[in-house]
């Protein structure tokens, strides 16, 4: 995978040798990152981004954070899909909303977030924020076939849905 970076930021690492997904850091409070900011967000705390170097987001409240970072996969399909954070998410209440970048988006990444706790929340400039993994895709056709033809062979769980296994 290659990144490029469109802005100051942190390079996204692997916390360790063995982490399975690339931590995305929320980039330095310059003015290009606060009009991209104020682009996607709307009205936006700025004396509090330029002074105090964090955005404030009330319960419940999300964002659209520029992620600073561009990528481009090669060779296998792929598609570099978001994860909590765990500290983030367990500690801060932070959680990412809707994050999957198609292997043909060729603009900057966007870290979707939302306060899920009943507290105000900070998310500080240069610290981690959300962990991408970069996930193969399969390209099946799509067929449509009659609802009996879908399973033409009953399976052990049938059309059992939430909590059908439990029972066993």
């Amino acid at each position: 995978m290659k990144i490029a970076k469109v802005r100051e930021v942190r390079t996204p690492v692997r916390g360790t040798s063995q982490s399975a997904g690339l931590d995305f850091y929320c980039p330095t409070f310059n003015k290009s990152f606060i009009d991209k900011y104020i682009e996607m967000n709307g009205t936006a705390p700025i004396a509090e981004m330029e002074n105090h170097r964090s955005i404030t987001l009330s319960p419940h409240e999300r964002v659209l954070v520029p992620s600073g970072i561009k990528v481009n996969f090669e060779g296998e399909p792929k598609a570099l899909i978001a994860f909590n954070k765990s500290g983030v998410a367990s500690k801060q209440g932070l959680t990412k909303l809707a994050e999957v970048v198609d292997a043909d988006y060729c603009g900057e990444v966007f870290i979707n977030v939302v306060n899920t706790g009943n507290e105000s929340v900070k998310i500080k400039e240069n610290e981690k924020l959300i962990q991408f993994l970069l996930i193969p895709v399969f390209y099946d056709e799509i067929e449509l076939v009659d609802e009996k033809d879908i399973h033409p062979k009953e399976t052990e769980r049938g059309d059992g849905s939430r909590g059908s296994t439990d029972k066993k």
